[in-house]
């Protein structure tokens, strides 16, 4: 562990996330958990816009929101935004709106401290920009194609927070833009859009 992961791992204090065990979990590989870190807090504000309102028609949209809230907040053990987060999402799947709209304007406010407190944490123990690289990972890109036909939301997730840990010289804006449509459950517009990069991708490697 360098001195760097060792101050990380030991001093740094993110309210509402055990930092400690998240490091430990990440194999104290400093680079890999701030990206994370910072992939969620990104990701995190775009879902907020989509949980603000909910009404009888969006609320099966919500229950989508919630369950990858409730993802992402588990993969940066962040235990108690789950838990609101999960509780959420049973009373959507149960039809509960009385109880969503009574309980939303808490969770929103929660998670708008907890990403405003990592933001704060990251710029003041690692204001650098993430990793760079040349392009998105096609393997990662391969996999969210995959989650999309599966319709499998944690999959989804676990692809968008591997995109989101890096910068690139050249996306030309494919991660903001799969970031935004994710958020807003837009899976068709995401399907046709990695199939149609798959497709130039397979005509450039020949």
């Amino acid at each position: 562990m360098t001195a760097d992961n060792e101050q990380f791992y030991c001093d740094v204090t993110i309210p509402g996330v055990d930092v400690q065990l998240g490091f430990a979990h990440y194999g104290l590989d400093e680079e890999q958990y701030l990206g994370i870190l910072r992939s969620y807090a990104a990701d995190t504000r775009h879902l907020l816009e989509a949980t603000k309102e909910v009404t009888a028609e969006t609320l099966s949209a919500y229950r989508v929101t919630v369950h990858g809230l409730k993802g992402a907040s588990s993969g940066i053990f962040a235990s108690e935004t789950a838990q609101m987060a999960k509780d959420l999402e049973m009373a959507a799947i149960a039809g509960d709106l009385g109880y969503v709209q009574a309980h939303n304007g808490a969770l929103v406010a929660h998670v708008t401290r907890l990403v405003d407190a990592i933001e704060a944490a990251l710029s003041a123990v690692a204001p650098n920009k993430k990793p760079l690289r040349d392009k998105p990972d096609p393997v990662l890109l391969s996999y969210f194609l995959s989650a999309i036909n599966a319709y499998d939301i944690d999959g989804m997730d676990t692809a968008m927070a591997g995109l989101s840990a890096f910068d690139y010289e050249a996306d030309d804006g494919l991660i903001e833009w799969l970031r935004e449509h994710l958020a807003q459950g837009q899976y068709v517009k995401i399907k046709a859009k990695l199939l149609k990069l798959r497709e130039q991708t397979e005509e450039d490697d020949g």
